[in-house]
């Protein structure tokens, strides 16, 4: 724990930094599975034809992250390889969602492009063809161990939370309330309400702490982000 490297979107407090020491211990239980899979492919001889994704479920399980539609929260790891087909090294910055994945499978496997759906493959992107990134992407909580409804949009530079009804003002799911991070932040996030709107510009603030939705600066970008979330 006295090593570790504290998120910035956390205080640095002893608890949080027990957690995050225990996480970076998974991370090597982690890559000896990971590890064992890909010593198997090449073993078998279908490394060369097999495409290996790695990719998670949802943001890290820390206060402000998991259970929240805050960047730390929606963002995943996805990682994803086959030789002669998706190289390794390259990481990419685009605005992708996982109504995205489906496509981009069927589309690396050749099968049929799906129809009257919302997502898209990123097939291209991952292949140095031509490829028009999206211009946002949505999100949304509304269950993990209680009702917690709240909707989100992201562009490039923004984004807006629509929340619903009286919640805390950051809410943790059961898993980190109960650990010693969570301890730490009760008393920050569990005595004041959660604003209805929330707009955050993340060229300015990327780690979301200045909520401008109540700035007359923004009402454009307020009332345009707003129309997008149902």
């Amino acid at each position: 724990p006295a090593t570790v490297q504290v998120q910035p979107w956390l205080p640095d407090r002893p608890g949080i930094r027990e957690d995050i020491a225990g996480l970076n211990g998974l991370v090597w239980v982690v890559d000896e599975a990971v590890g064992e899979i890909r010593q198997t492919l090449q073993e078998t001889g279908l490394d060369q034809n097999t495409l290996f994704i790695f990719t998670t479920d949802h943001g890290t399980a820390m206060p402000r992250a998991k259970g929240t539609c805050y960047d730390p929260g929606t963002k995943t790891a996805l990682i994803m390889h086959q030789p002669g087909v998706i190289e390794g090294g390259t990481v990419y910055d685009q605005l992708l969602s996982n109504c995205d994945f489906m496509p981009t499978l069927l589309d690396i496997a050749g099968g049929p492009e799906p129809v009257d759906i919302w997502g898209r493959s990123f097939r291209p992107l991952l292949n140095g063809e031509s490829y028009t990134p999206r211009e946002h992407i949505f999100s949304e909580m509304t269950w993990h161990d209680r009702y917690n409804p709240m909707r989100s949009v992201r562009t490039t530079r923004y984004k807006y939370i629509r929340n619903y009804g009286s919640r805390p003002l950051v809410y943790m799911p059961w898993d980190v309330y109960q650990g010693l991070a969570g301890q730490e932040m009760i008393g920050e996030y569990y005595t004041g309400g959660r604003p209805e709107h929330q707009l955050y510009d993340l060229e300015n603030d990327p780690l979301e702490f200045e909520d401008v939705a109540g700035d007359p600066g923004y009402a454009d970008v307020l009332e345009e982000l707003q129309g997008m979330v149902q």
